[in-house]
């Protein structure tokens, strides 16, 4: 990224939840129960077993949390320790603010070269930490696309994300850190503006 500062990723990981499937009559597979946690640790790459055999033409999904089970104030909600271990939102993923008793979203973070000079180890350079995290924040995709699920237990979709386009609104120098929980305020602002970048950042390949 050189517009202006280079930046390097020390973390990127994100929640993709309520998944559903679309037919051309407007049928839906609810895939739902099934929560992701995308992370460097499983390659971007998550699996949902049993999706119905057929042609769907639309697939629609969450990054976040959604609100219902995000917070302890959540209708659906249980209290995070209670998911299995190695279940998306357990608290172990360190994706879970105790404090706040909720979801952090995503996790973006990393280093600026911010003198220029290519090394990222200078006095100079800066870390930034963006932690979209409250209901306010969570956002629907929607990608058309043909989509053919020929097998219940093997097939891939893979969904690109542009990265340049999805933190194009940062300005990592004069505002590195956005951690908001209060949907207000300037960190709030930072990842609203991040946040809205996710449908135009997304797609099918």
């Amino acid at each position: 990224y050189n517009a202006p500062q280079k930046i390097v990723f020390s973390e990127l990981s994100f929640y993709v939840t309520n998944i559903k499937l679309y037919t051309s009559k407007n049928e839906v597979v609810d895939l739902s129960e099934y929560p992701q946690l995308f992370t460097p640790e499983n390659n971007w790459e998550i699996n949902i077993p049993k999706v119905p055999m057929g042609t769907y033409t639309k697939i629609e999904f969450g990054y976040g949390v959604p609100e219902n089970i995000n917070t302890q104030n959540g209708k659906d909600a249980i209290i995070a320790t209670d998911y299995p271990y190695n279940s998306p939102l357990n608290p172990a993923t360190n994706m879970y603010w105790n404090w706040a008793n909720g979801y952090i979203f995503s996790k973006f973070e990393g280093k600026i070269d911010a003198d220029g000079n290519g090394s990222f180890n200078d006095s100079q350079d800066l870390m930034f930490s963006y932690h979209p995290g409250n209901d306010a924040l969570y956002r629907t995709v929607s990608l058309s696309g043909n989509i053919d699920i020929t097998n219940e237990d093997n097939n891939t979709l893979t969904l690109g994300l542009d990265m340049l386009q999805l933190i194009s609104s940062l300005d990592f120098i004069s505002q590195p850190f956005a951690h908001p929980v209060a949907p207000t305020g300037v960190e709030f602002e930072v990842c609203e503006n991040l946040v809205n970048q996710w449908q135009s950042a997304t797609s099918i390949k």
